[in-house]
């Protein structure tokens, strides 16, 4: 997501920066092997054996590069007035039939979704995920995307990736508001740590961007020394608010796990 935001800063979305999204993304996970950042060369299929099994046949191999050309000029097209969230439903329905690469393809075309409304200004950070709704909705997902291709019905479709977006985005505002919450905890325990709080709002600061904390005899945090931040990281475990998972007496991981339990599904 990273990679592909800075390259939005030169480039619209377009098949370089789907090409180069696609390689970064496939590094290291399942798939890798599978020519990340190429178009694929050969037919896929999704579901069955082989092909004559299969719930879906994207189009052949030699098609694909018209097709991605045909759908980035679709989602940078500014003479067609269609609401950004119907377009984006639109070309995310696109993407998933082409199916371009050889595996990658859903995680690709749901980054494509945050990126399209960044890249619109619909959203300043990318902080829309749909893949937890995607997931407990896996089966009406595939059948609405399905049902489009086999009786060109789109609306159902629509109503779908509409309530996607919906949900997720109440389940965000609710869980900032629940970061919020726990940073004025924080600032809280910062006015009381009177001549050290510089350095627990440094150690906090720290959490919220980086919530786990490999703690060794080398581990500094910006300007506070090894042996103050052990103390802290002991004396905030000892409240409740930082909690040890090694169980190990040196060397010790502490988790700021009650900020990670907000992004749980379900909290």
């Amino acid at each position: 997501m990273g990679t592909a935001i800075g390259m939005m800063k030169k480039l619209p979305i377009c098949a370089r920066l789907i090409k180069s999204t696609h390689q970064v993304l496939m590094h290291g996970v399942r798939g890798e092997g599978k020519a990340p950042g190429e178009f694929r060369r050969v037919q896929n299929w999704i579901g069955g054996r082989n092909p004559k099994e299969a719930v879906h046949v994207p189009p052949e191999p030699q098609e694909v590069p018209e097709l991605m050309t045909d759908l980035e000029a679709f989602l940078n097209n500014t003479e067609i007035e269609i609401p950004h969230l119907v377009r984006v439903a639109m070309a995310h329905y696109q993407f998933e039939t082409i199916h371009p690469f050889l595996d990658g393809n859903g995680r690709t075309g749901r980054l494509l979704i945050v990126l399209y409304l960044i890249q619109n200004g619909l959203l300043l950070q990318p902080t829309l995920h749909l893949s937890d709704y995607l997931e407990k909705k896996r089966r009406e997902y595939f059948d609405c995307l399905s049902g489009v291709r086999s009786t060109g019905g789109m609306k159902q479709w629509l109503i779908f990736s509409l309530g996607a977006v919906i949900e997720t985005t109440k389940t965000g505002c609710a869980t900032f508001e629940k970061v919020l919450a726990l940073r004025n905890e924080v600032d809280e325990e910062i006015r009381k740590a009177g001549s050290k709080a510089a350095n627990v709002n440094l150690l906090f600061r720290y959490f919220f961007q980086n919530p786990i904390l490999e703690m060794t005899k080398a581990t500094t945090i910006e300007s506070i020394p090894n042996r103050t931040l052990l103390r802290l990281v002991n004396q905030y475990a000892e409240k409740g608010l930082l909690v040890e998972l090694s169980g190990k007496l040196r060397d010790r991981t502490f988790a700021f796990k009650r900020y990670i339990d907000l992004f749980k599904t379900g909290n």
